[in-house]
């Protein structure tokens, strides 16, 4: 999970030493739908920053990564934020937990790192958080907007529960414009001996130029199917905006 905070919002105290400090308690937990915590945390940041990262984070944001873990089910994630000096800032989404053990082929969520983000001052308090380090070139971002001029650099995991049987896994991704129509498409695949035993996972990352596209909507969308053709294709989207 990606929090990016508003710095442009956050009243930051000059100290002696010349840095730049605040206050902020960030709290997110996700209940399920009897409205039960499932899971959660509570990180009380002490900010003491330099004047070349306050100038960052002041003119845009700074990002906090965390790991909640669920079961599989439904759930409504909140999260809140509040400075030291009582200004307080709350986000509330409801999502689906999938049980990728379940059907043929299912995948993940899909993050998104992007280039004109890849600079913001980013805080993991949780060292277990470590899976996006290797497959995308920055820490992603819940930034749905970018310039025109940006790279998205995308990664899914594409749980494969057919078994045995030598099989290979063609994965697509996609953008599509507001109309409907293809703009860019990129091709991939997997071999089935590339898993580790049957019910194993691949993970896909691949990276997106926006050059080209002009300013408007747009979907991202990845998707995998089984060359055996056992179970249904899977694929997930993404909209997100070219400034």
């Amino acid at each position: 999970m990606s929090i990016e905070v508003d710095g442009r919002a956050l009243t930051f105290t000059t100290t002696p030493q010349g840095t730049f400090s605040d206050d902020i308690e960030l709290t997110s937990f996700a209940t399920d739908v009897s409205g039960k915590v499932k899971d959660g945390s509570h990180d009380e940041l002490k900010l003491n920053l330099k004047p070349q990262t306050h100038a960052l984070v002041s003119k845009d944001a700074f990002r906090l990564v965390r790991r909640l873990q669920v079961p599989p089910g439904r759930y409504q994630l909140r999260v809140g934020v509040r400075e030291g000096g009582g200004r307080v800032g709350t986000v509330v989404y409801d999502l689906e937990a999938p049980d990728f053990s379940k059907a043929p082929l299912t995948m993940s969520g899909i993050a998104i790192a992007s280039g004109s983000t890849s600079g913001m001052p980013t805080t993991t308090p949780d060292p277990s958080v470590t899976e996006f380090k290797d497959v995308l070139p920055a820490p992603p971002t819940p930034t749905r907007d970018f310039p025109r001029n940006d790279t998205l650099a995308v990664f899914a995991e594409i749980y494969d529960n057919v078994g045995k049987t030598p099989h290979r896994v063609e994965l697509t991704t996609t953008i599509l414009a507001d109309d409907g129509h293809e703009v860019k498409k990129t091709s991939d695949e997997r071999k089935s001996d590339e898993l580790h035993g049957p019910g194993g996972g691949y993970g896909y990352a691949t990276q997106i130029p926006l050059t080209g596209l002009t300013p408007g909507r747009y979907v991202l969308r990845i998707a995998a199917r089984h060359t055996l053709g056992t179970g249904d294709p899977v694929s997930r989207d993404v909209e997100f905006r070219v400034k």
